[in-house]
């Protein structure tokens, strides 16, 4: 990738535009690539559970303006809660909610977002 990259940056010093072209996508598509498996390797590798944390019952009421925001399509609360609830780094199982929930946004499926919400087994301890 360092070489690819010094290629590129000499390109760009010698005004190259046809090879920064010809170049850049395939760059950025294995840059992409080596960034994601490096996360992966590094979450793999920590302690069996990957250092993450189970949700408990104070992340609830964030959990529920998320679904209210979602019934009412507010995309900027929305934008909010998925934000903060991605940093926080959960088990996979909530990530990866998290993330289906984002996908069903970009979508504009937020009735269905709203219900893999509820589908999270913390959710059962709002009763």
């Amino acid at each position: 990738m360092s070489e690819r990259a010094s290629a590129l940056e000499e390109a760009g010093k010698r005004g190259d535009m046809a090879f920064i072209r010809e170049h850049i996508d395939e760059f950025r598509d294995r840059l992409t690539d080596m960034i994601e498996r490096i996360g992966a390797a590094l979450v793999a590798g920590k302690d069996g559970i990957s250092g993450k944390k189970l949700p408990n019952e104070e992340m609830i009421p964030i959990f529920l303006k998320l679904k209210k925001a979602l019934e009412a399509e507010d995309a900027w609360v929305i934008d909010e809660l998925l934000a903060e609830l991605s940093a926080m780094s959960l088990n996979t199982e909530t990530d990866e909610t998290i993330s289906r929930v984002s996908d069903l946004v970009l979508i504009s499926e937020f009735a269905e977002a709203a219900g893999a919400i509820d589908r999270l087994p913390i959710m059962s301890m709002e009763d």
